[in-house]
């Protein structure tokens, strides 16, 4: 049964990166600022700061950040959250091997306490989770603000792209419209449609 899941994942997979492999590189920076905006940090005005579990996830933001907004990668810094039952150094390790990072790009990691009937992360695949850091006020301005513009060009967009629908809808002919979105110009036009007297 198991088998037989993870051959038919596999078969979705290579449909989907088939898929993915042909979109434009703007796409990847569209995707590191929706992962910034779920799990970055944003209390900070003047440091990056990104956690996660999944060591890809981290490596892509990592990469991310050096493609996109010029960060060198010798100057990302990390830190890592684990438990007293984990080996430290070995977990470190898989860390400095997953990111490509040196030692000294290593923060002292943190340990938590084990609580009675706490989560302690026994598993074998599983390895803390993974801070990583930029410290700038100008490249956190940088990633807040495109973040703030694609969210902003977005809804604007959905806004006329549903109010023109709605003069569409209301007009006496009931005409569509095709192509792009009317300007302001042409929406203007349509409402006196709508106004006029039939």
């Amino acid at each position: 049964m198991r088998k037989k899941r993870e051959e038919k994942f596999k078969n979705i997979y290579d449909i989907c990166l088939k898929k993915i492999s042909k979109i434009p590189q703007i796409s990847f920076f569209v995707g590191g600022l929706m992962l910034y905006l779920g799990e970055g940090s944003k209390t900070s005005y003047s440091k990056i700061a990104l956690a996660n579990t999944d060591p890809k996830i981290v490596a892509f933001f990592s990469k991310w950040l050096t493609e996109f907004l010029d960060i060198p990668k010798n100057g990302l810094k990390a830190q890592l959250h684990l438990y007293p039952n984990m080996d430290i150094e070995k977990e470190t390790e898989f860390w400095k091997n997953a990111l490509g990072f040196e030692d000294k790009q290593f923060y002292k990691p943190y340990i938590s306490k084990i609580l009675k009937n706490s989560f302690t992360y026994k598993e074998s695949f599983r390895h803390g989770t993974c801070s990583i850091y930029f410290g700038s006020v100008e490249k956190k301005s940088e990633l807040t603000a495109n973040i703030q513009a694609f969210v902003d060009l977005y809804l604007k967009k959905t806004f006329l792209k549903s109010a023109c629908s709605s003069v569409v809808e209301h007009s006496p002919d009931k005409r569509k419209v095709l192509g792009p979105i009317p300007s302001t110009r042409t929406r203007l036009e349509m409402s006196k449609i709508q106004m006029s007297p039939s």
